[in-house]
């Protein structure tokens, strides 16, 4: 869902996010501004061409083409080498990964190649249960709350952004800094030992 939700929200204008998602909610941090009268509007939750939306959004034919190596070697397409001397990974991906373009150019409706596709929406996306969620938070009421400070909800989303950057500091000194800068700026509002991050959702 964060990937089909920043890739509606990035349509209209190029964007770069980073993605950060807990068992609690997500966090899309955004270089750009992000357009939120789509989300106030509820447009980014349609379940309107969804399946287009998000095989776009998780670069499904990447997935697709992973899923179809085990059914081309298990239809005989590729030989996956003797017993005591099995062809590497390597090997059967790039042996599998050229009937997968051989087919979409020239045979998209192969009934191998439908397979994966469907075996990608059903067991890895889900489209399903994400058409249920979508439709659910659609008939919810969508409250915008500008924070000056991380909220506790918040809080746990943001560490998980600090896996996806170089540092020499240990995940708990990061946290506690973090924190102390928090409270620093609760005492003094203007205090600048917080600083604005990029945009957020």
């Amino acid at each position: 869902m964060a990937s089909l939700l920043a890739w509606r929200l990035a349509r209209e204008r190029a964007n770069s996010f980073s993605i950060s998602v807990n068992d609690y909610g997500l966090e899309l941090l955004s270089v750009l501004p992000i357009p939120l009268e789509h989300v106030l509007d509820k447009s980014v939750f349609a379940h309107g061409n969804l399946l287009d939306d998000v095989l776009a959004s998780l670069n499904a034919s990447e997935l697709a083409r992973r899923r179809f190596r085990e059914i081309a070697r298990v239809a005989g397409l590729v030989f996956s080498g003797y017993p005591g001397a099995p062809k590497s990974m390597k090997q059967l991906q790039a042996s599998s990964s050229l009937f997968y373009e051989v087919f979409r150019k020239y045979d998209s409706a192969n009934l191998l190649l439908g397979q994966a596709e469907s075996e990608v929406l059903s067991q890895e996306i889900d489209i399903a249960r994400l058409t249920t969620t979508l439709e659910a938070i659609g008939a919810r009421r969508i409250d915008f709350v500008e924070l000056t400070l991380p909220s506790p909800m918040s809080l746990p989303l943001m560490v998980e952004c600090f896996r996806e950057k170089l540092t020499t500091e240990k995940r708990n000194e990061r946290l506690e800094r973090m924190l102390r800068d928090m409270n620093a700026a609760i005492d003094d509002p203007s205090s600048e030992r917080w600083p604005a991050r990029r945009h957020r959702a």
